[in-house]
């Protein structure tokens, strides 16, 4: 009681000041309609400013959400498109008179989120919070809708590690789509932006500009997955092939969310191939 006593002694003068201010300009707003309809504006702009701040806050943990749901959304859409080229393939051979075969549903897409990821070291990987109970295994393929990612190397019940493009040991066979010219795509550790296609056989036409995509010639990755573009194919004179450089298409600082591929003839497919090399 006797600290309260002395802290109103201390500052009553100060809120005896501050409650005569606040009633004075009561009475001034309330009695003159110039003043009234000034702060009657500056009110409605200060909780303009306050609302719009909020709907800002709002909306951007709301992204989150959106997010999954247009991820969620678009796997769902490479589904159906990949049922769709299946019929429209099988459509297309009974209108030539060949044996009609059922759709094409060997593969499907998995949506999962990027929950780890690293693009600054040599050998990158990116862990992904789908795993074996959710249908991943080894040696699957991960996209996004600009490109290639990666190759699943392991999985736990809940969770998958990706090797990544951005790594010195990943090799990815691609083609210029232009030309179906096929070569070995590696990345030098160098730039993640860029990676290098080696094995490309002087005697092609490969130009700068030229876009590069996935050769199907695994069971890891259909035909046709954008990679990159080309941005320097040279002949060094020492040399029986390109010195080819690209771009990727894919933004690896911003991955957020990507589509494992499941191959449900992986196992077949890869028996297969083994024995043809025997």
């Amino acid at each position: 009681m006797e600290q309260l006593l002395r802290f109103l002694l201390r500052y009553g003068g100060t809120f005896v000041f501050v409650i005569l201010e606040v009633f004075s300009l009561v009475i001034v707003v309330n009695q003159n309609s110039f003043q009234h309809a000034s702060f009657l504006s500056s009110s409605n702009q200060v909780a303009a400013s306050l609302l719009n701040a909020e709907s800002g806050v709002t909306s951007y943990f709301g992204l989150e959400k959106t997010n999954r749901q247009l991820a969620t959304e678009n796997t769902l859409l490479l589904n159906r498109v990949a049922l769709l080229q299946g019929r429209q393939e099988a459509l297309k051979d009974s209108a030539h008179g060949l044996l009609q075969i059922a759709p094409d549903q060997s593969y499907h897409y998995v949506s999962a989120k990027v929950i780890g990821n690293s693009i600054n070291r040599l050998r990158n990987y990116i862990t992904l919070n789908k795993g074996r109970l959710d249908g991943i295994h080894p040696e699957m393929g991960v996209i996004n809708s600009q490109g290639v990612v990666g190759i699943v190397t392991a999985v736990s019940d809940h969770y998958a590690s990706v090797m990544s493009v951005l790594n010195s040991r990943m090799q990815l066979s691609c083609k210029v789509k232009r030309t179906n010219d096929f070569g070995r795509l590696i990345w030098d550790g160098t730039n993640s932006q860029y990676v290098q296609l080696l094995e490309v056989p002087r005697h092609a036409d490969v130009r700068v500009g030229d876009t590069l995509i996935t050769s199907g010639f695994s069971a890891i990755f259909p035909e046709g997955i954008p990679v990159g573009i080309v941005t320097k194919a040279q002949k060094p004179v020492t040399s029986s092939y390109y010195d080819i450089t690209a771009k990727l298409f894919t933004d690896f600082g911003t991955l957020t969310y990507v589509n494992v591929l499941q191959y449900q003839n992986m196992e077949e497919l890869q028996t297969v191939q083994e024995e043809g090399q025997q």
